[in-house]
Order: C-alpha cells, then structure tokens, then sequence
C-alpha cells in the first residue's frame, strides 16, 4: 500500500505541473521599463521612460522579487520575438518611440559624435532646455547598470565632456594600462567621474547621448522616514501574441496585448537634499545605485503604478511590433550618418553570427566598406576607429565560433590596434588565449579588460580561472570577489572563489584565526554555484564542497581533488 501510495503521489503531482504549465500564458516578450514618474506635472509630462530591459536577464531585488514569483507563477515564455538591438540600445529605443508617435514619453534626447571639440557643451546648451543651475544626463548608447551615465551640472559640462570624451593616447595609453594592470583587481575609485571615464573610454560606439534631467515625485525608504528619495520606478510587463480571426492575419497584423506584472521604486544612494549637492552628490542623488551588494527599493502607490500603467500601454506593443531594426530599415533610416549606420548594421549582424555565421560576416564586410577612412591625428578620428575596432572584433568573433582561433587572434589584435581602450576587444583575446592554455598571456589580456571596464563581469571569471590553472589561488580568490562586489549572484564568480578556498584550505595556506569565516565563504559560494548553474556541476565540485561541508579532523582520508574550471559562455554583441 505504501509504494502504490507512493505512485499515486507522484503521478498527481505530475499531473498537477502538467495542468499548471496548460495554463500558464504563453508569452513573446518579458521586460521591464525604467521610467521617472511625477504626479505632480501635466498629465502628458508625468511619465518619462529611460530605457527598456529583458526581464529574463534582469535581477529583481527586494520590492521586486514578487514580480519574477509572479511570471514564474503565471506565465511562460513561447516562440520569443528578438528585440535585443532594440533594447539594448538608448538610441534605437529613442528613435522608436518618436517614430511610433510617443515622443512625450521619451525625455528630450539629443545625439552627438563621441569626441570632444571646444564647441560642443555650447551645442549642447543651445540645442536642450536647461533651467539656470540645472544639469543634463549623458549617457552610452549601449551600456545598462549605469555604466557610462553622468548627471552634469550645466556648470561643469565642458570640463567633463573633455575627462570623458578624450582617453589617453600613445605612449601615455601603454603607460597607464600597465600601471593599472599592476594595480589589485578589487579596486575603489576616489570619485565616480573617473569610473564612468573608463566606460566612455573603452566604448565602441560612435554617437553619445545628452537628456534632458528628469526627476520623479520624492519617496521615502521606508513608511514614516524623513528622507525622501528621486527614486527611479521599474515595472514589468509581458507581451502575447494578440488574438486575431484567421482571415484577418492575412489583412493586418495586430499589435501585441500586454499584461502588467507590478512595479517598484529603484532608490539612489543619496536623499534629496535642500542645500547644496556637490557634483558626485548630486548625481548619486539621481542615478539608482546599481553596482554594489546594497540594493535600494521601495514599494510604488498602486494609482502611481496604474498612471505608469496607462501611460505605456499604448505604446509598447506598437514598439515592440515594429522594433525588429532589418537592415533594410537601417540603411533607410540612419543614411545621413554613415558611422552609425555601419555600427547598427554590424549589430544587427552580431545577432546574426549563431544562425547563419557566413551571412554575418558578409553584412561585416559591408559595414566596414562603408566607414570612411578617417584623418590621422584629426579630433574627429576617435568615432571612425571606434566603428572599425567594433566591426573587427564582431567579425573575429565569428571565427572564434568557427574554432578558428588563430583568424581570431588576429582579427582581434587587428579590433585593438584601431582602438587601443577596447575592453571587450581585450577579453575575447584573451579567451582565446584561454583556450589555447596561454595563461599568462590571458591573465594579462584579463586585466587590461578589467582595468578598462570595471563592470565587465566575464573578464573577472575568466581571470579567477587563468590563476587556478595557474596554481596562485589567493590571486584567484581576490578575482572571484572583486566580480561579486559588482555582481554578488554571479555563479561563476562563487564558483572559483569556492575553489580557490578549497585548495587553499587543503595546501593548509589559510590562517588559523580567519579559517572558520574562510571556510564558511567557501561552503556558501559552492553551494550558490550548484544551485544557480546545475548543468555545469561536476562529481569533481561535488567533491570539494564535500570536503568543506566536512569537519576538519574527519577531511583526512579524502583525496585532493584536480582543478576544474567553468566554461564561459557569450560574447558582447
């Protein structure tokens, strides 16, 4: 009786997963919108949205942890549309929302080539409304978690244009990469300009974004509190395929229907303030935080989160129904500025390379034909060697799927001598250093990554898994928590720090006084790793988190086990 008992169990609890994914709605698209909300203004001015996202590759922190419950709970993804370039790009989701009709959802934005001439903060203040004290927001067309963003006061805006828009060049460059790589992995930085300088530094596209300075209706942390925050509000939605007569299909293609799965308020690190904010301050006061352990939300009223609600509506499904950027469109719409065309062909391309490889590389090879030479040493030359050093290392990328290796060394050597501050360009040679067993020689690839974009996660992963090969565990350790400063979930990050500690513990090189919290850590990151990436999970890794689950006196008999890195997987389109 108790196995049949047994049976019965199991088989209703199969058929009960079976009925809840009948009826889970099948979804397109999940995704979340950034937006500054202010109930204070016109009704048309209350709603301004910053960017878009991929739900599935958004962490929802804290206030919007329901959110994930609820899509889990409710939904499930179907045939998914690609909108990657879309989304992933600040002026192609500018530039579809006005051409769908909703330029009032959209903060005033502005585009200009990413190099810096005498003029161009006067253009800027002449081309945007700024009120007497007030400040822009400049941004990078393709980077998320801040990355690259800086609130600038009106004041200060050509003396930072120039800190951004002009990386060091020549010998000046070789220098300072190798005092940087020299420099430990978990670094700070003295103030936040120098951070965001490297970003624009190291980033490939030619065009720089200037919005206008949105705020949203002052919240507090918690109920009761005097602080009051300029809190960003993130809410989520789904998109379905909209229900449509079969005859009808053939006539009009409907928009998709939307369902909407909450929202929350994204806090930056500091309150409004009535006096006085130096620059860092009052741009700490704007921007949610976004690369530190410490999240900051708080719960949205639900007529706020219903205006937001209605606001967008109408929008994302049109946006979404004709953001799928073809190259026909591309090369119609962007034809007056031929570097921004050749770099959105080349993306278009990049999501092209895992299906179709060689109709990549030949949408590359347009692209490059297209840039114009630039003038050696001209103040305009830094956006054309940008677009030629992106187009370079996408097509490298290439023959690395293709295993071609040594193709890819050289076309990425070639991505690095047009445009020595590449971050990306850096990693992907050195992953095929990796690969090669070249440690030493990604180590130093590693780092300069690194050095030039703090909040590259791969490049930290890939390092902690040179110095394990390499037998330097602590160095390996000091990668795995430089990464989880910046990026606390990463499970490759766990992963290598978990095993660093394990050969550490076992070569008997940890302190006496620090070993039980040194233990702990590596049980904890051991176990994330496991329970976050299962497929990569290994008898070898069960074996080590054994070992450190073990008591000490009782790890005698059990044997060493070998080293054991991860796969990174994905390139930066």
């Amino acid at each position: 009786m108790k196995a049949e008992s047994q049976v019965n169990t199991v088989q209703d609890a199969t058929a009960m997963q079976t009925n809840s994914s009948k009826t889970k709605k099948p979804v397109v698209f999940w995704g979340i919108c950034d937006v500054k909300y202010d109930p204070r203004l016109p009704t048309s001015d209350r709603v301004q949205l910053l960017e878009l996202g991929d739900g599935r590759t958004s962490r929802f922190s804290y206030h919007g942890r329901p959110i994930k419950l609820k899509f889990d709970d409710e939904y499930c993804m179907g045939k998914p549309i690609n909108r990657a370039v879309m989304t992933e790009n600040k002026k192609f989701t500018h530039d579809m929302f006005v051409q769908e009709g909703f330029r009032h959802l959209r903060p005033h934005t502005l585009c200009f080539p990413k190099f810096y001439h005498k003029q161009l903060a006067d253009s800027i203040m002449k081309s945007i409304s700024v009120p007497e004290g007030g400040a822009v927001v400049l941004k990078l067309c393709n980077r998320s978690r801040g990355a690259g963003v800086v609130v600038c006061p009106i004041l200060q805006l050509d003396g930072t244009l120039k800190q951004l828009l002009s990386p060091p060049q020549g010998h000046d460059l070789e220098r300072w990469l190798q005092e940087q790589k020299a420099k430990p992995v978990q670094r700070t930085y003295s103030n936040f300009i120098d951070e965001q300088c490297l970003h624009w530094w190291s980033n490939e596209c030619p065009l720089f974004i200037v919005e206008e300075c949105c705020h949203s209706i002052p919240v507090p942390k918690e109920e009761g509190s005097d602080k009051v925050f300029d809190g960003t509000m993130r809410v989520a939605f789904a998109l379905r395929k909209a229900e449509q007569h079969k005859y009808h299909d053939l006539m009009y293609i409907k928009p998709f229907e939307i369902d909407w799965l909450g929202g929350y308020w994204k806090l930056p690190q500091l309150a409004v303030a009535e006096d006085c904010m130096n620059f860092e301050e009052y741009h700490s006061s704007i921007v949610s935080s976004f690369n530190s352990v410490e999240k900051r939300t708080a719960e949205v009223a639900e007529h706020h989160l219903q205006e937001v609600y209605d606001a967008l509506t109408p929008a994302l499904p049109r946006v979404f129904h004709t953001g799928a950027l073809s190259v026909t469109m591309i090369m119609g719409v962007y034809k007056a500025d031929v570097l921004f065309q050749a770099f959105a062909l080349s993306r278009v391309a990049a999501t092209m390379r895992a299906t179709d490889v060689n109709k990549a590389k030949g949408l590359f090879d347009l692209a490059r034909r297209m840039v114009p030479l630039p003038v050696k040493d001209s103040e305009d030359e830094l956006p054309h060697l940008s677009v030629l050093s992106y187009i370079d290392r996408n097509k490298a990328v290439c023959a690395a799927l293709q295993q071609e290796w040594e193709g890819a060394i050289s076309g990425f050597q070639s991505s690095l001598q047009n445009m020595r501050t590449n971050a990306t360009a850096y990693y992907c040679l050195g992953y095929c250093y990796e690969r090669g067993k070249k440690f030493p020689e990604c180590v130093d690839s590693m780092l300069a990554a690194i050095s030039l974009d703090p909040d590259f996660k791969s490049p930290y992963i890939l390092l902690g898994n040179c110095y394990l090969q390499l037998h330097e565990f602590s160095h390996a350790k000091e990668a795995s928590l430089a990464c989880l400063q910046r990026h606390p979930d990463a499970p490759g990050a766990h992963f290598n720090l978990g095993q660093a500690i394990y050969h550490l513990i076992y070569d008997g090189l940890v302190p006496h006084d620090t070993f039980d919290e040194v233990n702990s850590m590596a049980m904890t990151s051991l176990n994330h790793a496991k329970r976050r990436t299962p497929e990569q999970w290994s008898q070898v890794d069960e074996h080590m988190l054994h070992f450190v689950e073990t008591r000490q006196r009782e790890r005698a008999g059990l044997p060493k086990q070998p080293i054991h890195t991860w796969t990174v997987y994905g390139w930066r389109p």
